[in-house]
């Protein structure tokens, strides 16, 4: 288990009830791409995999991301950085398909990332 880091404004899910209601609110399609903003330790992860085949997930705690890996291998397409230097016109270009953003994002951030979103 990894212990949330204060300089990345970290701060996991814990309880599966809200976890599985914010995955159900999102109505996703098997033909949707997802992309999760910072996985973490995979709450949210867990139950994205489930229901899609299609899931990417932009973690930029290495350790995180080792945890990820070790937990959901191929399931999880995972990229290790910084999210505001992603490209998300890259994934709908690949796959030609919706794409759908989630992610448990620290306040700090919320608003760069929101603006980040609606440039791509």
């Amino acid at each position: 288990m990894i212990a949330p880091k204060k300089s990345l404004g970290q701060h996991f899910l814990k309880d599966e009830n809200i976890v599985r209601k914010i995955v159900q609110s999102l109505q996703l399609k098997n033909t949707d791409v997802v992309v999760e903003i910072g996985s973490g330790r995979g709450a949210l992860t867990k139950y994205l995999v489930e229901q899609n085949d299609h899931v990417i997930g932009i973690e930029v705690d290495s350790g995180a991301a080792g945890l990820l890996r070790e937990n959901f291998g191929g399931k999880l397409k995972i990229i290790i950085g910084d999210v505001l230097r992603v490209d998300l016109t890259e994934f709908f270009r690949e796959r030609n398909r919706k794409l759908r953003v989630v992610g448990n994002i620290p306040y700090y951030i919320t608003s760069e990332i929101l603006f980040w979103l609606f440039d791509q």
